[in-house]
């Protein structure tokens, strides 16, 4: 079994003097290049009583049978 390791960050960019999750990518960007799997960009992560999720076209399938497994 292959293990990944797990990078899991919490960014508050509209606090003086904290680093943003896009000025985070970019001081990275060449390690997530070579190593990175996903990059998960959490706007939001909990707001109301329903699930929304927004991704590229590309993950549209990868979502939608994760959460058929999820609230199974």
């Amino acid at each position: 079994m292959v293990s990944f390791p797990e990078i899991f960050s919490l960014n508050q960019s509209y606090l003086f003097m904290k680093i943003g999750s896009t000025e985070w990518v970019e001081q990275n960007l060449i390690n997530l290049g070579s190593k990175a799997v996903a990059y998960l960009n959490v706007d939001c992560a909990v707001q109301g009583p329903g699930l929304f999720v927004g991704s590229t076209p590309q993950l549209d399938n990868l979502i939608l049978e994760v959460t058929k497994k999820v609230f199974k």
